[in-house]
């Protein structure tokens, strides 16, 4: 419940929930409470508090390794890599990343195999390795593709373009974002309010300016009115 409120945005329900949840697993010892310090990090990673959801990441990997739960133990370090990411720590990040992929690759959970080989690439890109993050984009698309996790084979796309509209390959930047938007058809809103708003940049930055303002006024004429704002101020 605490998950699904925070999906919703609904933080003071969230943490209501996660209250009465981290409430019931400090007198007992259910299997389930591993899950608790996930759903708490998860919840202020939503909220921008990386710092506070790096303490609950951790001590996920604590019960995690604790219990012999070796998928908590690999959701803990994917979910440290995510908040390293964030917080731009971009070493600590990819040593989490790589150790969630080990772990998940031995156990054969291959939506956290995927999520960390992507993770490790754009830590790889921010560290200045673009050749190792392309490599690392590619190989978490492919295992993306197997296992059907088509937003995330979308996220891999635009990031390999990114990668490429950052080296001024701009046919190639634009080839991986026109996948990405072919595919977004079928994942979510949000993939292809992303996916063409990275074709309006390298249009804009390639000079097809009526093009980019194309890509633009569709990007804002999808934006929910309740939705993020950011959605309308970067097409603007």
């Amino acid at each position: 419940e605490g998950l699904a409120q925070s999906s919703l945005d609904n933080f003071p329900k969230a943490e209501q929930a996660l209250i009465e949840a981290e409430r019931l697993c400090a007198t007992t010892s259910y299997p389930s409470c591993v899950n608790v310090p996930l759903a708490r990090g998860g919840l202020e990673m939503e909220r921008g508090h990386f710092e506070e959801a790096e303490l609950a990441f951790k001590n996920a990997l604590r019960l995690g390794r604790s219990s012999q739960n070796m998928f908590v133990e690999a959701y803990a370090l994917l979910s440290l890599g995510w908040s390293g990411l964030q917080q731009e720590h971009f070493d600590q990040a990819q040593d989490w990343s790589d150790a969630a992929y080990k772990l998940s690759l031995a156990i054969n959970a291959g939506h956290i195999v995927q999520t960390a080989l992507g993770n490790q690439g754009w830590a790889y890109y921010k560290l200045g390795e673009p050749e190792k993050a392309l490599a690392l984009f590619s190989e978490a698309r492919d295992r993306a593709h197997q296992i059907g996790a088509n937003t995330y084979e979308v996220t891999w796309l635009t990031d390999a373009g990114c990668v490429y509209l950052d080296a001024h390959e701009y046919d190639k930047a634009e080839q991986y974002y026109r996948e990405a938007l072919d595919l977004a058809q079928q994942t979510t809103k949000q993939d292809v309010l992303d996916a063409l708003m990275s074709l309006a940049v390298v249009s804009e930055r390639t000079g097809k300016l009526e093009q980019a303002r194309d890509y633009a006024d569709k990007t804002i004429a999808l934006t929910p009115a309740d939705g993020n704002r950011l959605d309308i101020l970067y097409p603007m």
